[in-house]
């Protein structure tokens, strides 16, 4: 049954009558006089019943199934469109740094630097000559513009130098 409560209010009283609800026998029942509408005798009479059957929870069952699979399918093959310049004031300093980053990095990528400060070089020079190759093995360095690996390059001119008197090192 649809039925929102009706009260009704009379000014100027303060007994406990003046906030009485509406009955169905009082005139001016603003809506427990009614009868149901067309939803409530549709879903009484015909949704409910036709809900119940068990061919019909079968169809409900494999469409909300259907529904969920398509939706997952649409959900992994969502593409993040994200620029962090959309979010910034057009007058910003940082939108002219982000056009010329596109403009010269928009093939390879941004450059990347990795920073080892106050760090004792001969104490840990297999640290410093696996870092090369662990950069170039991480999946978010592109490998085909490289790695300029000081340590290695360093370690290739020591071996291929000739050898000159006390400064070489072998």
């Amino acid at each position: 049954m649809d039925c929102v409560p009706c009260v009704r209010v009379k000014s100027k009283r303060s007994d406990a009558s003046a906030m009485a609800p509406y009955t169905q026998d009082q005139p001016g029942c603003c809506c427990c006089c009614l009868k149901p509408n067309l939803l409530t005798r549709t879903i009484d009479n015909f949704v409910a019943p036709t809900l119940l059957k068990p061919a019909v929870k079968v169809v409900v069952i494999l469409a909300f199934a259907g529904l969920a699979v398509v939706s997952l399918l649409g959900a992994l093959d969502i593409k993040q469109e994200f620029r962090r310049e959309w979010f910034l004031p057009s007058d910003s300093y940082l939108q002219d740094f982000y056009a010329l980053e596109r403009q010269q990095f928009s093939d390879s990528g941004v450059p990347m630097a990795a920073y080892v400060p106050d760090v004792d070089v001969y104490s840990t020079r297999t640290g410093f000559a696996a870092l090369g190759p662990a950069l170039l093995a991480d999946t978010w360095i592109d490998n085909t513009v490289g790695v300029q690996d000081w340590p290695a390059a360093f370690k290739t001119y020591l071996t291929v130098r000739p050898v000159r008197g006390c400064c070489c090192a072998r």
